[in-house]
């Protein structure tokens, strides 16, 4: 996709589209008029916002003047919507492709008829196929954060291992032989691998929807409305891919089983392996920051994700941070001017190195930084995916159910895939009511 096309397909649609475009027109950059001031909201911290705006070229535009405030995760959904029921919304938003998603109708979706479907895929990666929605696109991917696995390269070393696993079958052994525990009170003193737990696993969520993906399934289908549940479908298969998935990350909390490595009364995840404490951790690439904070040092290594068996192509899964446009904004060309420098390639690589993550841009993935770490994290970004979360704390809570009722004994796997199947549809249509458009 052509830059230059990008930007004609902004002057069509909000020249056509918003009331009053003649005016917004007038304050679209290079008219010569004043400066625009423009207000931001994002999720990203505000000194690196500050640290990446100030490093690319748009800080010297004097066209736009930009405010920018830091709403934290928790309180982003509603502040916006309290913000905007009272007119003083933001023009632009900055945060990941869920809370994009959750707020769906109350922003400016791109249409398919000025930004193609097929020059969006070629574009950008593909998790990015997270902010498509029947009436267009909803926001411009930015960055993605894929999960990856950390590994200890100490407790490798001890077992005379060399590579991560590349397969989630290989857990089965390496959790047998890997996992140390107490003889007189049989507590896990050195886990392989958090698994099996909801509340101390970080990303479980994450974790679970990559295992149904990478067997075939997955966790919501696209309608012609906005998505249907799928966790429970076979897609054709001789199995279940949300049963399988569901039964093989719980396997590893059960006492009964000998590869039993992880319960619920352990520290989470992130800092069980910070501590040393586990061989292995799943997590974003921006964990990786966090565990040098906790432990500087860490002898750790970065691997890519394992895959299944049999599984089509690699995958992960990726969250992607883009910005989008809020309906209701006097300013909203103007905030579309804005948004096509800031995903120039001058832009976003400054912040590729700020947060050390990777670029959602397939062309800017093809040049491929010296950093170790970053470089497998520009693997994990082409081979993400992601799936529409129609929102975030509510899927967490189906999930965790899910979970929970297996690893508690109070329902056998099916049953609770079949559960989670049920809640995920009824969440879909409580939140695809509640989002419905508001007018600009």
């Amino acid at each position: 996709m052509q830059m230059s096309k990008f930007q004609l397909a902004v002057l069509i649609i909000f020249g056509l589209c918003i009331v009053g475009g003649i005016v917004a027109f007038s304050l679209y950059k290079g008219s010569g008029n004043a400066t625009v001031d423009l207000s931001i909201w994002g999720t990203v911290e505000t000194d690196i916002w500050n640290s990446w705006y100030s490093a690319t070229p748009f800080y010297q535009n004097t066209d736009y003047r930009i405010a920018y405030k830091y709403v934290p995760e928790g309180t982003f959904d509603s502040e916006l919507v309290n913000a905007l029921a009272e007119d003083r919304g933001p023009d632009i938003i900055f945060t990941f492709h869920d809370k994009i998603l959750k707020n769906q109708g109350k922003i400016y979706p791109i249409p398919y008829t000025s930004f193609t479907l097929r020059d969006f895929q070629s574009t950008f990666i593909d998790a990015a196929d997270a902010l498509r929605i029947p009436k267009g696109i909803l926001g411009i991917p930015i960055v993605v954060d894929p999960l990856v696995l950390f590994y200890n390269k100490d407790i490798f070393s001890n077992f005379s291992l060399v590579r991560s696993p590349r397969l989630w079958e290989e857990m089965y052994g390496m959790a047998r032989s890997m996992t140390l525990s107490e003889k007189s009170t049989g507590n896990i003193i050195q886990a392989t691998i958090p698994l099996g737990s909801f509340s101390n696993v970080l990303h479980s969520k994450e974790i679970i929807s990559t295992m149904i993906m990478q067997a075939g399934g997955k966790v919501v289908t696209d309608t012609d409305n906005f998505i249907h549940a799928a966790i429970g479908e076979n897609f054709n298969l001789p199995y279940s891919p949300g049963n399988a998935a569901l039964l093989f990350f719980t396997e590893f909390s059960n006492p009964a089983k000998v590869f039993y490595t992880w319960n619920r009364s352990m520290p989470d995840s992130l800092t069980s392996f910070s501590a040393g404490d586990s061989a292995m951790f799943i997590g974003f690439a921006s964990d990786y920051k966090k565990i040098k904070d906790k432990n500087p040092n860490l002898n750790f290594d970065v691997g890519a994700l394992p895959q299944s068996t049999g599984s089509s192509r690699p995958m992960t899964f990726g969250r992607i941070l883009a910005f989008a446009v809020p309906k209701g904004s006097p300013k909203a060309l103007s905030a579309f001017g804005a948004i096509f420098e800031m995903m120039s390639a001058q832009a976003v690589l400054p912040l590729t190195s700020i947060l050390n993550l990777p670029p959602a841009r397939k062309d800017l993935l093809s040049q491929r930084p010296t950093d170790p770490f970053l470089d497998l994290f520009y693997d994990g970004a082409i081979k993400s995916v992601a799936w529409k979360d129609p929102d975030l704390a509510g899927t967490n809570n189906i999930f965790k159910n899910m979970v929970d009722g297996v690893t508690s004994g109070r329902t056998r796997v099916e049953g609770a895939v079949i559960q989670a199947q049920k809640e995920l549809q009824d969440l879909i249509d409580s939140t695809t009511r509640a989002s419905a458009p508001v007018t600009p």
